[in-house]
């Protein structure tokens, strides 16, 4: 993938209420993936857990491999960026794609459960959404290396 297309990967912007309704449903899906298991998991359970109807969860999540991998993107998205300018620029990358690792790493329920949705084959909207964490990974990866980094390095 192009250092262009990647960066024309985003998502349908959603209003406040729609925001709100969708980090409801997030929030409750990571908190379930955390007591429990992928198995487990279904849309309905999410949906009841953050109080809407199961309608309004599939508005946004169109199966439970899909609200998993938005759990993940969301994941990866709240990782702060950081990059101390004295490192070297292997080591800014490194340091950044360890906290990527390391956001995850002592959550072996939710780990598993973000591994088995992402690799899933025959959702589109996981496709599209394992773009967008492409997107997020490349835009930290370009940050990590600077500001006048070469597209073929990054």
């Amino acid at each position: 993938m192009s250092s262009e297309a990647v960066v024309a990967v985003t998502e349908t912007p959603r209003n406040r209420r729609q925001e709100e309704t969708f980090r409801k449903v997030l929030a409750a899906g990571v908190e379930m993936l955390r007591e429990s298991s992928y198995a487990d998991l279904t849309v309905r359970a999410v949906a009841k857990r953050a109080k809407v109807a199961p309608a309004t969860a599939y508005t946004y999540f169109s199966s439970k491999n899909h609200l998993i991998a938005e759990v993940y993107l969301d994941l990866v998205s709240q990782v702060p960026y950081f990059t101390d300018v004295n490192d070297t620029m292997a080591i800014r990358v490194e340091k950044a794609l360890r906290a990527l690792t390391l956001m995850i790493a002592d959550e072996p329920e939710v780990a598993a459960a973000c591994t088995t949705a992402l690799l899933s084959n025959g959702d589109a909207a996981v496709r599209t959404v394992r773009d967008r964490i492409g997107a997020e990974i490349h835009r930290r990866i370009r940050s990590a290396v600077g500001p006048d980094a070469d597209a073929r390095t990054v």
